[in-house]
């Protein structure tokens, strides 16, 4: 009996050893986001699940040195390197200027923080008080914001419209999006969704960071939306948003814009600015993401409400955009011909001659 007393022992150590073993985790890359405010630096792991933990970070002569611990019974894989290291938030993978692997059980990154160092791959200025993203600027100023919360909550990154959406109150909402790990634009919005359906360029991972803005000093951190890894098919559906369509008017102050119009109409007015062509209906409503007939013409409106030009992918064919909107019975430039109903025909080939 004693024997047999003994062998469950063992039996069940042999498991408990297995289980112990099977947990531990071998880590070959990190993720960390870093947020700034005023002066200070808040480094977190970008997502929840990750089991690796920054254990400290401190700031010295404009470097930032992050000192991540890979967890208890966890170690970082020795193939680790520079390349394996994601950092989303204020700054990104251009701002690393160091990278070693202590141990097994830590690593450790430096950031270049100094003023004069620009993030690649974002879209702003110096001052962060103007950012452009699909075609339309948009301008923050961090003066005189009243105090608001500093809470985002629910990032979640549609999969079928490439729009992001989130709870939250406060003066301004900054976006940053991300493709695998890289820093594609940023935009600052006050409503609590945006449309980045055309920034979705091919295979691969997919994700949106949005943090509340009060003013400088009152900047909440950056909350990661759901990851999306799509195919190039995936992609290329939301990109050409056949299933996002919808109609949007937005209310906007008219009294000091000029005008200009390449076409008349009697019910709004065409204005032109550094961006682009928007028409201004007579409601001082504009459309977003859809269709609409000025006129004679019909004209496709992007997510900024830009007058849209050249091909647009829409419901399973192709349609021309041309400087007054969609052409129909032609050649295009780039040689191909659009029927009656503004789509192209692919039947009758490629005119070389355009």
């Amino acid at each position: 009996m004693k024997k047999t007393g003994f062998g469950s022992i063992a039996f069940l150590l042999g498991i408990m050893i297995f289980s112990i073993t099977a947990w531990a985790q071998t880590y070959s890359s990190v993720s960390l986001t870093v947020t700034k405010n005023g002066s200070k630096y808040t480094v977190s792991n970008y997502s929840a699940l990750s089991g690796y933990k920054v254990s400290s970070s401190s700031k010295s002569n404009d470097i930032l040195t992050i000192k991540v611990s890979a967890g208890s019974g966890n170690s970082w894989s020795s193939k680790m390197k520079q390349s394996n290291v994601s950092i989303f938030g204020d700054l990104t993978n251009g701002d690393i200027k160091e990278f070693n692997r202590d141990s097994s059980s830590q690593i450790v990154i430096k950031l270049d923080v100094s003023e004069d160092t620009s993030s690649s791959g974002t879209i702003e200025t110096s001052d962060k008080s103007t950012v452009t993203v699909s075609g339309s600027t948009k301008t923050s100023g961090s003066s005189g914001k009243s105090s608001q919360s500093t809470v985002v909550d629910d990032v979640e990154l549609n999969s079928e419209t490439g729009r992001v959406y989130w709870d939250g109150n406060a003066d301004e909402f900054d976006l940053i999006f991300y493709k695998d790990g890289k820093s594609v634009a940023t935009y600052s919005t006050k409503k609590n969704y945006y449309d980045f359906h055309e920034y979705f360029t091919g295979a691969g991972i997919y994700s949106v960071a949005v943090r509340a803005d009060n003013g400088s000093d009152k900047r909440g951190s950056y909350v990661l939306s759901n990851v999306l890894t799509l195919t190039a098919e995936e992609a290329a559906v939301i990109k050409s948003n056949i299933l996002g369509k919808e109609t949007v008017t937005e209310t906007t102050d008219s009294s000091s814009l000029t005008t200009s119009s390449p076409t008349s109409d009697g019910n709004g007015q065409w204005i032109k600015d550094d961006i682009g062509w928007w028409y201004l209906n007579s409601d001082n409503s504009y459309t977003v993401n859809n269709w609409q007939k000025i006129g004679d013409k019909w004209y496709y409106f992007d997510a900024a409400g830009y007058m849209y030009k050249g091909w647009l992918p829409w419901q399973g064919a192709y349609y021309f955009m041309g400087e007054n909107g969609m052409e129909t019975s032609i050649w295009t430039p780039d040689g191909y011909y659009v029927g009656s109903d503004g789509k192209w025909l692919p039947a009758l080939g490629r005119n070389i001659a355009g």
